[in-house]
């Protein structure tokens, strides 16, 4: 059956016939832009062609004078460093000519630092030997010191007994001095001291007699009181308003320095 075949081929060329109608409208107006845009350069062109040709004239110009510029600046340049390069092959050798001139003296510094090491170093061992030299000079020195510090301490011990035995002697003489004119002193107070102690004794003997006291001794030593012929019934008063207490005797008497008369303290008075 060529039925379906045949209206596919009719849609297929009718298809076809579209697209060669949208063909050729693309072509005619791809021919109208074209001429249109060949007007409008035409017309650009006629419009600015001037101001272009102007520019160029003047970039040339300007190009031209850049390039005058520089080929001037680039010879200056080159006279400069020649002049710079003159001057450091001149700075060259003149330091060439004085590192030469001053040869024998650098060698001469280095052979006197050599030999300054040289002798630094000698001195140097020197000068250890030599603080060596101190150490046990030291060393002697202390170990005479503390000898002359014996001697020296026995001499004065020496010395120190001398002047306590010298003194000694000086002050046993000063105290003999002294000390018996105090004896004769006190010789002569306890005198007169006995002599005054005698004469209370011989007063407080009349008050106890006047006051009726009893001086009789009984045996162990013990001293008693009580009014005479009263029995000791009660306890007599002093004129001065005191009272007799009874005390222990404790053996101690006195003696003037006669050799005469004797007290022993028998009662006192408060």
């Amino acid at each position: 059956d060529a039925g379906p075949l045949v209206s596919q081929l009719d849609e297929f060329r009718e298809l076809l016939i579209g697209i060669n109608n949208d063909l050729d409208y693309s072509t005619a107006e791809f021919t109208r832009v074209q001429v249109h845009d060949e007007r409008e350069q035409s017309a650009f062109a006629a419009q600015h062609g001037g101001e272009l040709a102007a520019a160029l004239a003047a970039l040339s110009a300007r190009w031209d004078a850049i390039r005058h510029d520089s080929e001037d600046g680039y010879g200056a340049m080159l006279s400069a460093l020649s002049r710079v390069k003159a001057d450091l092959q001149r700075q060259a050798r003149e330091g060439s000519m004085a590192m030469l001139s001053l040869d024998r003296d650098l060698t001469a510094l280095a052979h006197r630092v050599r030999t300054c090491a040289e002798d630094t170093e000698e001195e140097l061992g020197y000068q250890n030997d030599a603080s060596e030299w101190t150490v046990r000079g030291s060393e002697d020195f202390l170990v005479d010191v503390e000898e002359d510090k014996r001697h020296v301490a026995a001499g004065e011990v020496r010395r120190v007994a001398a002047a306590h035995k010298d003194a000694a002697g000086r002050r046993m003489a000063y105290y003999s001095e002294t000390f018996g004119g105090l004896a004769a002193w006190i010789e002569q107070t306890r005198e007169e001291q006995g002599e005054r102690i005698y004469q209370m004794h011989g007063r407080v003997k009349q008050v106890d007699t006047h006051c009726g006291i009893n001086h009789g001794l009984e045996p162990g030593g013990a001293h008693r009181r009580g009014r005479a012929g009263s029995g000791g019934a009660s306890q007599p008063s002093t004129s001065r308003g005191g009272s007799v207490d009874e005390e222990e005797g404790d053996g101690r008497s006195w003696q003037d320095g006669n050799g005469g008369a004797s007290y022993t303290p028998s009662a006192r008075y408060r």
